[in-house]
């Protein structure tokens, strides 16, 4: 029973740490937004509003939304509460990836959800939603040093993983909570 509680005790320790490094407060939202306008991040490519993923955006309802959170008590509460736990030191140092990445923060203006629906992601003035994503330099090459440890061939791949965000669709007056799919990491795969 005892190793039970444990295993279940380590695994909401590592469920709330993982919900909680996902989180970003607003003040280092506004550190990654100067440092991104300041050119020190290199940018990544992304791929036009086509496919579901766009910063900027012509047709972004900035009053609708600064209107939405302005006479929300709630949604204030809800961005005055994100915080960001650095959980970076806990793991020791660390090794040489065999796929290298990059890791960046993002803060979306429109995003296709899960069920392919186009949204508007809240994010305006102090009430941000950064998403900090690692994402694979060159997912079509093959694992550095793969070849060699695993006498077969080797690729990088792109994963991805679900996150909640706040968001506002297009015909809607409501803000509610969404679920998108986003670049969560970038791993080695034999192939």
């Amino acid at each position: 029973m005892m190793k039970y509680t444990r295993v279940l005790f380590l695994a909401i320790v590592a469920t709330q740490s993982f919900r909680y490094s996902t989180q970003i407060s607003t003040h280092d939202m506004h550190k990654a937004r100067n440092r991104r306008s300041s050119g020190l991040n290199k940018q990544i490519e992304l791929k036009d509003c086509g496919y579901g993923v766009c910063q900027e955006v012509n047709d972004y309802p900035e009053e609708k939304i600064a209107n939405l959170v302005e006479k929300s008590d709630l949604l204030k509460k809800y961005f005055a509460s994100q915080i960001k736990v650095d959980i970076s030191g806990r793991s020791g140092t660390p090794g040489k990836t065999l796929c290298p990445t990059m890791t960046q923060t993002y803060f979306y203006k429109k995003l296709n959800n899960t069920r392919d629906t186009e949204m508007y992601i809240v994010n305006h003035g102090d009430y941000q939603q950064g998403v900090v994503l690692e994402t694979c330099v060159d997912d079509s090459s093959s694992c550095s040093s793969g070849d060699t440890l695993f006498d077969e061939k080797t690729k990088c791949e792109q994963r991805y993983s679900s996150r909640v965000l706040l968001a506002l669709g297009k015909h809607s007056d409501q803000a509610e909570f969404d679920t998108f799919k986003l670049p969560s990491c970038c791993v080695c795969l034999i192939v």
